[in-house]
């Protein structure tokens, strides 16, 4: 199955194993490293990579907007690993480890502005 991951990380051997394991079909992954700039930027990246299913470690908005395309497309659901993060101290590096996979079936964000009073008086 070809997947697109899309994420500054490279997917690990144990990650693309757990996600054949999980799909139950061998993984064929590739790596889609660049920034997005804005959602415009997802339906050209799924039309350049053809994937069959889509991995990625994006900020919020981004999620919500690629989950709308994959339905769109009649697509699979967006699969996004989530990881545990910890380090022993301020000097050292981050340790990023992967917990689980999990697809995301809908998102609904509902959003207000929130002003200070200076903000609301000028």
């Amino acid at each position: 199955m070809k997947i697109l991951w899309i994420s500054r990380h490279a997917p690990t051997v144990v990650q693309a194993d757990t996600l054949s394991e999980l799909l139950d079909v061998p993984v064929e992954l590739t790596q889609y490293r660049a920034t997005i700039l804005g959602c415009h930027a997802l339906d050209s990246i799924l039309d350049e990579y053809q994937p069959e299913r889509v991995v990625a470690s994006i900020p919020v908005g981004l999620q919500q907007q690629m989950v709308e395309i994959l339905a769109d497309r009649g697509m699979p659901p967006l699969i996004k690993p989530v990881y545990h993060h910890s380090r022993t101290d301020d000097s050292a590096p981050t340790v990023w480890t992967l917990v689980h996979f999990e697809e995301i079936l809908n998102m609904e964000i509902e959003r207000r502005i929130l002003k200070h009073k200076e903000q609301q008086d000028g």
